[in-house]
């Protein structure tokens, strides 16, 4: 415990102080404490240093805190001859400590009618999910309580419990398993011993089998006696005003094919001194609606290609608005069909709907184009011409038809996966085409036969 002296000018003592003197002038009785408070503690015996203002014996006891301010207020007279320092000061974590052992426990508030409840939570709420581990092979995780499983067990908790459905998805993925990313573009490309084409021929062999007989089916249920035959429309090609609806504009697009050069068109009298930072510059082509053009690997017309190496890769075709929608005609062989969903550019445009839709007739045509397009299989060796896949044929595509309807605009389109089944056409042929199934703007679904024999070309 540390002492502070007194501020005061310091005489020689010509006498010595003690704290515990019976006579009346040196300190006042201690009062009592007051009945309320709780007794104090009892005073720690101390021995208290030498100082140079006084010297009291050793065994003489500290005064307790609470007596302090009464002990230290002794006569004027004293005061002036005898200049004692204050006595010690007890720290602050002392008194802290004296004072939370002597303060009173608090009473308890009184008891009301409602009772307080807090809130607690229940342990074992959240599980940790456990990680799956990280490999290469197929895997899935299903809940916190299963680990990865992969193979056979993958396969039948997502596909399952049906042995034709796990059976189907188990030949998908023994057939593509062993190129992740892409087949490869030529069948012959497969090793030799790999049946994955036989297999792949067999899958669209099926396919055919069952559309097939469902279309036997319907053709009986149509061929019963109580039924009396329905006659189909025929198509009414459209002349002059009537075809005004239909027809986009003719509009012309320009287009960048090929590869940039210095000088794409030479010039018969070049400049003896061409400038070096001449800028480089691709063909420029125009195309109108209802061209198409065979394209080769350098994004050039085929037939302005100088290369001698030059393959039909592509067709770019210009239908003369958006297309919603396309498919292919399922045919094995010949002459390809592709039937777009076209609707016109001026439905992207702004304008006030509200009322540009009130007017008759907004937004009621739509058109469907049928494309024709060839393959060929030129510059194979003759074994493998039987087994390549057919590439894009360096023969102008052609707009075979444009079928319109007053239904609103065509959103989807797509092909019967059976020919007409013994329909006849105008000429009286059998037709062996397929139909489409039509979805126009007014939510109708038209079914259009699309006859060889009725080539009409457009519209």
């Amino acid at each position: 415990m540390k002492t502070r002296s007194s501020t005061r000018p310091r005489k020689p003592p010509p006498q010595t102080y003690s704290f515990q003197s019976s006579s009346p002038s040196a300190s006042p009785p201690p009062s009592p404490p007051p009945a309320a408070a709780p007794p104090p503690p009892p005073p720690r015996h101390r021995r208290r240093r030498s100082s140079s203002s006084f010297s009291a014996p050793d065994s003489v006891p500290d005064t307790p805190p609470h007596l302090q301010d009464q002990d230290a207020d002794p006569d004027p007279d004293q005061d002036e001859q005898a200049t004692p320092s204050r006595p010690p000061r007890p720290s602050a974590r002392l008194v802290k400590k004296k004072a939370s052992t002597a303060a009173p426990a608090p009473a308890p508030a009184p008891a009301t009618g409602k009772a307080k409840t807090k809130a607690t939570s229940h342990p074992g709420t959240y599980l940790d999910v456990e990680s799956v581990t990280t490999d290469t092979h197929l895997k899935g995780y299903t809940g916190p309580y299963d680990r990865s499983m992969r193979g056979q067990t993958l396969i039948n908790t997502w596909y399952g419990p049906e042995a034709a459905s796990i059976r189907a998805l188990q030949a998908q993925l023994d057939r593509w398993m062993g190129w992740p990313v892409l087949p490869p573009k030529w069948v012959g490309c497969v090793e030799e011993g790999d049946d994955i084409e036989l297999r792949g021929r067999r899958a669209v062999e099926h396919d055919h089998h069952q559309h097939h007989h469902f279309y036997q089916q319907h053709q009986q249920h149509q061929q019963q006696p109580q039924q009396q035959p329905q006659h189909q429309p025929k198509y009414i090609p459209l002349h002059g005003p009537a075809r005004l609806p239909y027809q986009p504009p003719h509009l012309g697009i320009r287009l960048l094919m090929g590869p940039a050069s210095p000088d794409p068109n030479p010039d018969p009298h070049p400049h003896p001194h061409p400038h070096p930072d001449t800028p480089l510059r691709q063909p420029e082509r125009t195309m109108y609606p209802g061209d198409a053009i065979p394209l080769t690997q350098s994004w050039l017309p085929y037939h302005e290609d100088p290369s001698p190496k030059k393959l039909s890769t592509g067709w770019i075709l210009d239908a003369g608005g958006i297309v919603t929608g396309m498919d292919w005609c399922p045919r094995r062989a010949g002459k390809q069909l592709l039937a777009l969903a076209v609707v016109p550019h001026a439905d992207q445009q702004n304008y006030h709907y509200e009322s540009e839709h009130q007017r008759p007739g907004f937004q009621g045509h739509g058109t469907v184009q049928v494309w024709e397009l060839e393959g060929e299989r030129e510059g194979l060796r003759m074994e493998e011409r039987g087994r390549a896949a057919q590439r894009p044929s360096s023969r102008m595509p052609r707009l075979r038809r444009t079928i319109c309807m007053d239904f609103g605009r065509i959103n989807r389109v797509r092909w019967c996966p059976e020919p007409g089944g013994g329909s006849k056409t105008t000429n009286g042929t059998v037709s062996s085409e397929h139909c489409m199934a039509v979805l126009c703007g007014d939510g109708r679904v038209c079914v259009v036969a699309n006859d060889e024999g009725d080539d009409d070309a457009s519209f």
